[in-house]
């Protein structure tokens, strides 16, 4: 009787079954009852599916009316479901979403004539869920709306969050246990505030630091500490710190780094992970590299600072991906500079309380908009990316998700 050999994968759990082999340590042989060897057994079954499927490698056509390199962000849901958000030419804003058998568009909400700050998407309940300020002459119009994705693959109309006018929102995280959607904003001034939803569809919102002098502070972060308490981190004029909520209050738990710091990121491990640390990058206030440095989650400590590239860019650390690995203390940044139009871009690996060298993505390739990178656990480290050779024409490349050990091996 051949071996069997069966392989499932869910989450990041790889279970692997084989048959028994013969005393000789080869295939077991089935004996007839007269003695003579008996035929071999059916065939091999064939292994399951990954759950949730990976996504097929082209999101969008690069003639698709949802241009690609008018595509923004990207997130990856509890559930599985990977969505994107960009510009629909016939509908406006959209999202292009994998149902898990194809990649869907789903229109958000109609062309704007602008509106405030940036846009941001997370999740609610394993659907996407978009944040945005536009003024679409409305009566929400210019106050901070979210669209959550329905059981459809629709998008429901765009609903107030409580009272707030012009804001944004940069950071979100949402917890399956606990069904709250934590998402950090601001409105890029004075005012740091904590949008939060509970299970019962009520939003709560909080100010978290307030600057009574010149200057501004955005959001860089949401998540939890070790005891269970929300943190943000906040960036900007006066430095990049660490907040917490004390009963109802929130208040300053640490300093980060000192100085003007205006393009930073915390990343918290993501909801059920072992790790000890959240991962921070920043750039420098005085050389303009970018950094790196980890924050204990018991104490709020930050330690381990250390350069990333040792030389001057514009980093954009909103835009840089935090990819943390199931089940493991390290994972990979995806690093940014702000040339949105053709941004260069970096790997940096990072496991326990120490990173790797930095090691540019695809220079020979021209990226159309930022690269974004998540892990998905039936396919490993995945990177979206608009791409094309210096010598092909700009509008020319698809938009592409694909394993980054394909597009860039070794990194």
């Amino acid at each position: 009787m051949r071996a069997a050999r069966v392989c499932w994968c869910l989450s990041s759990l790889l279970i692997v079954a084989s048959g028994c082999g013969g005393a000789d340590g080869g295939d077991a042989v089935d004996a007839a009852p007269d003695g003579t060897t008996a035929p071999d057994a059916p065939a091999e079954i064939d292994a399951p599916a990954c759950t949730p499927v990976a996504p097929t490698t082209t999101v969008l056509a690069a003639t698709d009316p949802m241009a690609p390199s008018l595509t923004s962000l990207v997130t990856l849901t509890s559930t599985g479901e990977v969505a994107v958000v960009g510009y629909d030419g016939a509908n406006g804003e959209a999202v292009r979403w994998w149902n898990g058998s194809q990649w869907m568009t789903s229109p958000v909400f109609g062309n704007t004539n602008g509106g405030f700050g940036r846009m941001a998407l997370g999740e609610l309940a394993g659907r996407a869920v978009v944040f945005a300020n536009v003024s679409d002459q409305s009566s929400d119009s210019d106050k901070l709306r979210y669209w959550s994705q329905l059981a459809s693959g629709a998008f429901a109309t765009g609903q107030r969050i409580a009272n707030v006018a012009s804001a944004e929102v940069r950071a979100t995280r949402y917890d399956p246990a606990t069904q709250v959607l934590a998402a950090a904003g601001g409105d890029q001034s004075h005012t740091l505030e904590s949008y939060e939803r509970n299970a019962a569809g009520t939003w709560t919102v909080a100010q978290v630091a307030f600057r009574g002098t010149a200057g501004s502070v955005y959001a860089a972060g949401v998540g939890v500490l070790a005891d269970g308490t929300a943190a943000i981190a906040g960036t900007g004029t006066g430095g990049f710190a660490l907040y917490r909520r004390t009963g109802q209050q929130w208040g300053l738990y640490r300093t980060l780094v000192s100085g003007d710091v205006f393009d930073a990121q915390l990343a918290f491990p993501p909801v059920g992970a072992t790790g000890t640390a959240a991962v921070a990058i920043y750039s420098d206030p005085q050389t303009n590299h970018p950094r790196g440095l980890f924050v204990d989650l018991a104490t709020g400590q930050p330690s381990g600072a250390g350069d990333l590239i040792p030389q001057s860019i514009n980093l954009s650390g909103v835009d840089a991906s935090i990819v943390f690995e199931p089940g493991t203390n390290r994972g990979k940044i995806l690093l940014v500079d702000d040339n949105f139009n053709a941004p260069r871009a970096w790997i940096v690996g990072f496991e326990g309380t120490a990173f790797t060298a930095a090691q540019e993505l695809r220079p020979d390739r021209v990226f159309e908009t930022f690269p974004r990178l998540i892990y998905h656990p039936c396919a490993g480290y995945e990177i979206l990316h608009v791409s094309r050779a210096p010598t092909d024409a700009a509008g020319t490349a698809p938009l592409l998700l694909e394993p980054l050990a394909t597009f860039a091996p070794g990194l």
